[in-house]
């Protein structure tokens, strides 16, 4: 499809047909980046990045449902309390039990 270059102010414009807008999925007032690469015209979208304040905004610290229903199991039984060993009492990791750092501390 072939458009003309018309004088706007100090710069031009290009007008871009209906079809085209639409299939684009571009709206009246939306930015776009222009770039040339090798005399060809490239438009793009202006794509929003969202500061983590954006995002996090109107969120709870649980998301914007809110914090979950708690559930009541019960006391404890069985196998659920943590075993009395050095992995459930702080004084190894699992980066220490994984790399064999606890075995030497076992013997």
């Amino acid at each position: 499809m072939r458009v003309k270059v018309a004088k706007w102010g100090n710069s031009v414009a290009v007008r871009i047909p209906k079809d085209i807008v639409d299939q684009a999925g571009l709206s009246d007032g939306q930015e776009l980046d222009v770039e040339t690469r090798g005399g060809i015209l490239e438009f793009r979208p202006v794509t929003r990045r969202y500061t983590l304040e954006e995002l996090l905004d109107g969120t709870g610290p649980a998301g914007p449902e809110g914090p979950p229903d708690l559930i009541e199991w019960g006391a404890d039984r069985g196998g659920e309390a943590l075993p009395d060993d050095a992995y459930a009492r702080g004084e190894i990791t699992y980066d220490d039990i994984v790399s064999g750092r606890d075995a030497a501390r076992r013997r």
